[in-house]
């Protein structure tokens, strides 16, 4: 559109078209109608925000705390550091109790310890090894947040085993009520060697399960769009989980004592639900500076 020189009316066509009007013609500059129009805006600044820096940089140090915490709590009854930081995965499918009251084989104390501290050590080899396979894109074994990209299965996987924690969890907190899960899990009942057998098939077909749903529902998703989905619902899956096992757990072992507690189902349920919230420390960090990285790559 061209503008006329004498009664500012808009003409089609290039600059020179006549005017029906007035008869007068179009043009451009002073003599032609005014200048061309130019169009504002504001710079755009690709650096990081200050406060999603500080945000980011908080989350980096809170999980760093978060994995020492776990790493002394799970621990904790191989080193004996208090009795009052619980008995770690003691008692857990992961470390099945062998010795309770004297029975049992004929180990030593010490001898018991370094049996628990070899359960604890593949425990966290998992721990590590699943966010390891969380925050690696498809195409590279590397940790890289980079947003774009088909998620890929070992990132499925990994969501698995923890979606394989919860499931386990919430299901031996309920069988805990009403005392089927010792009847389970234990020779002769409370105070007796713990077996494990169903539990460990009945984990694997769950890990296999959770793989299968995270996978083929997020599949078509980019991979920043599909690890903040899953991480919202495993967050929502541990929150939902602590707030069963953990109060059940404390009725529970007020009404029928603190004796081995750590044989309860309940338990089982406190110790993996506290193990999810560990892990999502690390892949939250994550999260956050991919989220940074595709506000930048937006306004490119």
């Amino acid at each position: 559109m061209a503008k006329c020189a004498k009664c500012g009316h808009l003409l089609e066509g290039t600059p020179g078209a006549v005017c029906r009007g007035c008869g007068g013609q179009s043009g451009v500059g002073e003599a032609g109608g005014g200048k061309p129009p130019v169009v504002e805006y504001w710079p755009v600044s690709l650096r990081p925000r200050t406060g999603a820096k500080i945000l980011w940089i908080s989350m980096i140090v809170v999980a760093v705390v978060a994995f020492a915490a776990f790493f002394i709590l799970l621990f904790n009854p191989s080193f004996g550091i208090s009795e009052y930081l619980g008995g770690g995965i003691a008692g857990t499918p992961f470390s099945p109790l062998t010795i309770v009251n004297g029975t049992g084989p004929s180990i030593s104390a010490e001898e018991e310890r370094k049996v628990y501290w070899m359960r604890a050590s593949v425990y966290v080899f998992l721990f590590l090894f699943t966010q390891w396979l969380f925050l690696t894109p498809r195409g590279s074994w590397r940790i890289k947040v980079s947003t774009t990209g088909p998620l890929p299965r070992r990132a499925a996987l990994a969501a698995g085993f923890l979606g394989m924690l919860l499931a386990m969890g919430f299901i031996a907190a309920l069988l805990e009520i009403p005392d089927w899960w010792i009847s389970l899990t234990t020779e002769t009942g409370l105070n007796s060697r713990q077996h494990f057998g169903v539990v460990w098939i009945l984990m694997g077909l769950l890990w296999v399960f959770w793989t299968f749903v995270f996978y083929h529902y997020f599949r078509g998703m980019e991979r920043y769009s599909a690890m903040a989905r899953l991480f919202r619902w495993l967050i929502a899956g541990t929150v939902l989980e602590l707030l069963i096992a953990g109060p059940a757990h404390a009725l529970i072992v007020y009404y029928r004592g603190d004796d081995c507690y750590c044989e309860r189902g309940t338990w089982t349920g406190v110790a993996f639900g506290c193990t999810a919230a560990f892990w999502l420390f690390g892949p939250g960090a994550a999260l956050l500076m991919m989220r940074e990285i595709r506000r930048r790559q937006q306004l490119i």
